[in-house]
């Protein structure tokens, strides 16, 4: 028989660091640092995102097009094209006007957030005045719970396919939480207040599928979750694992810890190590043992 125990590295250490920190272990540094942490950067789909950043505004408009509709396309080509304004005019909606896309932008998106809640700037074409317009993203935490996952689904400001290092805030323990810049220890404690249990991971509601839930939820403002933003995640595609083979009777076993990258269409092993020497590690009611009754003989 045999079992597989998987924990996502991409909370920056194993689900093995939460527990130590709730029962007061010190286990050092070992439990709390991973050289594999990945996560792909693609849609609910499998689609890759559409690159904000991308230098071709007349194809960026048009792969925006496919997503979403006008009035989001218009306001993220304008933020590209003129920045944020500092204007103390209300702003306005761009209702149907157009920009011109062969201009060069004069501004890239740091984060996704960076276009919520402002305001920007624009001279739309067939006119000479300027116009402010403002964000379609306010940040009101009621419309941010029916907007923010569908744009922070659908865009992204790095045109990498798979993000390295960021911290699953869902997973990871209090010691890492207190690490991330920009994180207090009130912010950290609301989190593991709020956050599913792991054990309820699968069933948990959607909004905890993106990091932003601490946003929408009220536990962090809007310029706390721009600093957090780039340090933190809700699930990556790098899995450790522990591997166990065993005779369900006693005897001998075998044991082994694998690290799984799932970033790319072939999962492969990045790490691969036997560990048959510290015993079975696990009892034979966790592993699944499957009892067999035995048939009467005549």
């Amino acid at each position: 028989g045999g079992t597989t125990d998987t924990t996502a590295t991409t909370l920056g250490a194993t689900a093995d660091a939460t527990t130590a920190d709730t029962m007061g272990l010190d286990r050092g540094w070992a439990g709390y640092l991973t050289i594999h942490s990945k996560e792909n950067n693609v849609n609910k789909l499998g689609d890759p995102r559409v690159f904000v950043n991308n230098p071709d505004l007349e194809e960026l408009s048009d792969e925006l097009s496919e997503v979403f509709d006008q009035e989001w396309v218009t306001f993220i080509l304008a933020y590209r094209l003129y920045g944020p304004s500092d204007s103390n005019n209300d702003g306005e909606a761009a209702e149907g006007r157009t920009l011109d896309l062969s201009q060069e932008p004069k501004n890239e998106i740091t984060t996704i957030l960076d276009l919520l809640d402002t305001k920007v700037e624009v001279t739309f074409s067939g006119e000479r005045d300027k116009t402010v317009l403002k964000s379609p993203f306010p940040a009101d935490i009621g419309a941010m719970a029916l907007y923010l996952p569908i744009l922070l689904d659908g865009v992204t400001a790095t045109d990498q396919p798979a993000i390295p290092g960021r911290i699953n805030i869902n997973e990871c323990s209090l010691t890492l939480l207190l690490g991330i810049p920009g994180m207090t220890e009130e912010i950290a404690q609301q989190i593991l207040q709020e956050r599913p249990l792991l054990e309820e991971a699968e069933t948990a509601d959607e909004r905890f599928d993106s990091e932003a839930w601490i946003l929408m939820g009220g536990i962090v403002t809007l310029e706390e979750m721009r600093t957090l933003m780039p340090f933190v995640n809700a699930g990556g595609d790098v899995f450790q694992a522990q591997v166990v083979g065993y005779f369900e009777d006693g005897g001998a076993s075998s044991r082994a810890e694998v690290v799984i990258d799932a970033t790319s269409d072939v999962p492969s092993i990045v790490f691969w190590r036997d560990i048959s020497h510290l015993g079975r590690g696990y009892t034979i009611d966790v592993l699944g043992a499957q009892m067999v009754d035995t048939l009467p003989q005549n």
